[in-house]
């Protein structure tokens, strides 16, 4: 198999041979892949250092949140029962902190699911072949749509932080910063990783660490109660416990 390079310049020496009528005659057929390669390039990219900052800046933001809320796991449990489809129903934006956190539940459990079954056990986001397995994980698991897509290849990057540091609280405390991580490139999460084990961000592994065991309480509540409703064959078998 071409690696991605090779593969790229293959079809645009193929395209640049195409006359201007063939692609005139094509252009419907043509028009989605420019749209996607237009969008991509004219995107936003996002640096480790921005997402960092974002963690920082809202992280008190996270702590009142928690605090007002007695108990979690119970407002997470009646969203639960009443969403159609736990896996799919908090992916979209939102500004609710609480669909905030559902959004990273539901995000962490197909990549969990996906990495189980694909995956390489750390997440690697840059790894083209088993990015593609993500169309038939979802195929298997009767799921489709972009949203659950991207939530699977955004979701490796943090995923690849928390096996990484081992600790599963980072999902918490990158809730904020969550959708700017799908335009962070492979080679930046890896130095964003960096940064924290380095010890450069201290007040946001010291938020990780004292979030892991909230975060594992809700994971499990989130992992048992959909294989209950009969949606999906994902097995997520969460880290062990994690003390207080």
């Amino acid at each position: 198999m071409m690696d991605p390079a090779s593969r790229i310049r293959y079809a645009l020496e193929i395209l640049s041979d195409i006359t201007d009528d063939e692609l005139k005659e094509h252009k419907s057929a043509l028009a989605p892949i420019f749209t996607r390669f237009s969008t991509i390039i004219s995107h936003r990219t996002e640096t480790r250092a921005s997402i960092l900052d974002t963690a920082v800046a809202r992280l008190s933001e996270t702590d009142q949140f928690l605090k007002e809320k007695d108990d979690l796991t119970n407002l997470v449990l009646e969203r639960l029962i009443t969403a159609d489809d736990p896996r799919t129903a908090f992916l979209s934006n939102s500004t609710d902190w609480l669909l905030f956190l559902l959004r990273a539940l539901s995000t962490r459990y197909l990549v969990r699911g996906y990495e189980m079954r694909y995956g390489t056990g750390q997440g690697q986001a840059n790894n083209s072949r088993r990015s593609g397995k993500i169309k038939v994980f979802l195929e298997e698991e009767g799921l489709s749509g972009s949203p659950v897509t991207n939530a699977i290849k955004t979701g490796r990057k943090l995923y690849k932080a928390e096996e990484n540091l081992e600790i599963p609280g980072v999902w918490i405390i990158f809730i904020p910063a969550l959708p700017k991580l799908a335009h962070l490139c492979a080679d930046e999460v890896g130095h964003m990783i960096n940064f924290l084990s380095d010890g450069r961000y201290p007040e946001l592994i010291d938020a990780a660490r004292r979030l892991s065991k909230l975060w594992v309480e809700c994971s499990r509540l989130y992992t048992i109660y959909i294989p209950g409703k009969g949606r999906g064959s994902v097995e997520c078998k969460y880290e062990n416990s994690v003390s207080t």
